[in-house]
């Protein structure tokens, strides 16, 4: 990792296996710092980390993490080779209405990106401090259980 003069990026070299050719190969990527940020009424920076569990989703061959850095909120769910994403990002309270068929605006947040034909549970952590470590989401819709794993606020 290189800091870039503006001291807002940042460069990353390296080598890895390129996907598509199976051989090794350099590569460069551009990173940008941002800071989380608090959102709504939270008092604090959330970071909330779920996962799915229990019977169900053994059953199901179902695995999925949840993860919400401050303003950023993002949700993989694999159900056997089935794969679904979600990523959100708190854009203010104003944001309210949907721009289009595929962005859906709730409490502030904007769903960004969709993949995958199921509803992940993000709306669960958009208030961080009425979540806490331990707690379980059920979802009507699907067989399994989010476990709330950490919590950690600042």
């Amino acid at each position: 990792m290189f800091p870039e003069p503006d001291g807002v990026l940042c460069r990353e070299k390296g080598r890895m296996v390129n996907p598509a050719t199976g051989e090794m190969s350099d590569y460069e990527e551009m990173w940008e710092t941002i800071e989380a940020q608090a959102t709504g009424a939270d008092s604090a920076i959330f970071c909330l980390v779920a996962a799915v569990s229990g019977p169900a989703a053994e059953l199901h061959k179902a695995r999925g993490s949840l993860v919400r850095i401050g303003q950023f909120i993002q949700c993989l769910l694999i159900v056997g080779d089935e794969v679904n994403v979600e990523r959100w990002i708190y854009a203010g309270e104003d944001a309210v209405g949907a721009t289009d068929a595929n962005t859906i605006r709730a409490d502030g947040w904007v769903r960004v990106i969709k993949l995958g034909p199921r509803v992940l549970p993000c709306r669960w952590v958009f208030r961080g401090e009425a979540c806490w470590k331990g707690a379980t989401y059920d979802d009507q819709t699907q067989p399994w259980t989010w476990l709330l794993t950490e919590k950690h606020s600042w």
